[in-house]
């Protein structure tokens, strides 16, 4: 039973509504013992002192002596030890048997006490104290409270079953829910289990899951759409430049610049395949897994640095890079060299001429990362989550460069993806030091499902 569950709520309220119970008749017992208790001491009371005023009567109609009618009556009377004393008509004592008897029962104990009024005038009064009464009602309270324990134990344990047993149902569909795969299309949740609140709550989610399932449907039709156009396109780019480059007679910088476009066009193609796969598939699903494959990221910023070197033929000297060897991560080839250069032109963009750049790619035991800083104005500490939210350019960004502001969502997604986040700190150089961190490929480990296969060809 995990603290703050409904499940613990509802059985600290059963055992709570238990306590008030028990107690409520706990208390209602007591009262009406202890008031059955005094009705009964008053009766024998009012008894005993009517029987000895009727036999003062008696004695003093036979010698008109009150003192002496007193003595025989105290000498015969021992109404089974009770104090009793005869007082005047002012209320003042004439006599009493509690000398007789020890003194005072009554000292530690209040005392209830009863009058009759004789016929010769006198009062008898008889009294006893209420210790008996008192110790009985403790006894009965020990005896309440010894019951009580085993009997809220039970309670306890009998509102944690009927708890369990009530959400059961609840449970059920939590698990059938986590268990559902948006990979396979959505489902339905199980069948009736015969309570109204829960069918209506059943019937709501399955309108929710059927929902999703149409605009997931939509999504991915889409994405396929647009791959498929976007593909075309660069396919015949792709030819166009082939035989523009095969024409005789071209000069050497024409031939080099038709090469470089060919070149940038792969790697559009192979980009505008990743993304395409990335956008048809959440973060982390077999979809995207199964495209893995053993990378170097020192071989990822080597392709990424010398496509910065032709976007910024003129800032490649501002750029100096530290690498480790073999610094081996399980991932997507073309995400992870997109995600670098996204990188390293986000470094160049906000800086100038002159101003250092330095890429490092170093590893530890158990993680992997490309860390670039740069010798600029940095990031605000109040943007640092902001950037990576998709359109956001800061106020430096909309007046120093252009763009769309998707280079670094691109590179936190691409980061989720492969189990790894990006995280932004300031740089020693003065600017900002934004690290893409991602768990170490191992040979000895294992990957799930088909992509153990390209992991080990990668290793091979």
């Amino acid at each position: 039973m995990t603290a703050g569950s409904l499940e613990s709520r509802l059985t600290v309220q059963q055992q709570g509504l238990a306590v008030l119970v028990v107690a409520a008749f706990a208390i209602s017992a007591l009262w009406i013992t202890r008031t059955t208790l005094f009705r009964e001491e008053t009766q024998t009371l009012q008894s005993a002192a009517t029987r000895i005023a009727l036999g003062l009567d008696l004695e003093y109609a036979e010698d008109h002596d009150l003192k002496r009618a007193i003595g025989d009556v105290l000498s015969e009377e021992g109404v089974e030890g009770l104090p009793i004393t005869f007082l005047d008509a002012q209320g003042r004592p004439l006599a009493t048997n509690r000398a007789q008897r020890g003194g005072a029962p009554g000292r530690s104990g209040q005392i209830h006490e009863v009058r009759v009024h004789a016929k010769c005038g006198a009062w008898v009064a008889v009294s006893m104290s209420d210790r008996l009464r008192e110790s009985s009602l403790a006894a009965l309270a020990r005896a309440l409270l010894i019951a009580a324990v085993p009997l809220l134990l039970l309670t306890l344990a009998l509102s944690r079953w009927t708890v369990r047993r009530a959400l059961r149902p609840l449970q059920d569909m939590a698990q059938q829910a986590a268990a559902l795969s948006l990979d396979n299309g959505t489902e339905r949740l199980a069948g009736p289990g015969g309570l109204a609140e829960l069918e209506r709550l059943r019937a709501a989610f399955d309108r929710l899951l059927g929902r999703l399932d149409e605009k997931l449907r939509a999504e991915r039709q889409f994405a396929s759409d647009a791959s498929h156009e976007l593909r075309t396109p660069l396919t015949v780019l792709t030819g166009e430049i082939e035989l523009a480059s095969a024409r005789p007679g071209l000069d050497a910088q024409t031939r080099e610049s038709l090469e470089h476009a060919a070149e940038q066009i792969r790697a559009m193609r192979e980009l505008v395949e990743a993304l395409m796969l990335l956008h048809r598939a959440s973060e982390g699903t077999v979809a995207v897994r199964q495209a893995f494959e053993a990378v170097d990221l020192s071989d990822v910023l080597d392709i990424a640095m010398r496509d910065i070197g032709v976007r910024h033929a003129g800032r490649h000297g501002d750029i100096e890079v530290h690498s480790d060897l073999d610094v081996v991560v399980s991932g997507h080839p073309a995400l992870l060299v997109a995600g670098v250069r996204n990188l390293l032109d986000n470094a160049i963009k906000f800086t100038h001429v002159g101003t250092r750049v330095r890429a490092t790619v170093r590893q530890d035991e158990r993680w992997a990362s490309v860390c670039v800083e740069d010798g600029g104005r940095g990031i605000d500490e109040s943007d640092r989550e902001r950037i990576f939210d998709p359109f956001f350019r800061g106020t430096e960004a909309r007046a120093e460069s252009s763009g769309f502001g998707l280079g670094l969502p691109i590179l936190r997604r691409v980061a989720r993806v492969h189990g790894g986040d990006v995280t932004v700190e300031q740089s020693p150089l003065g600017g900002a030091m934004i690290a893409l961190r991602l768990p170490r490929w191992r040979p000895a480990s294992r990957v799930e499902g088909p992509a153990e296969e390209l992991i080990a060809r990668g290793k091979a």
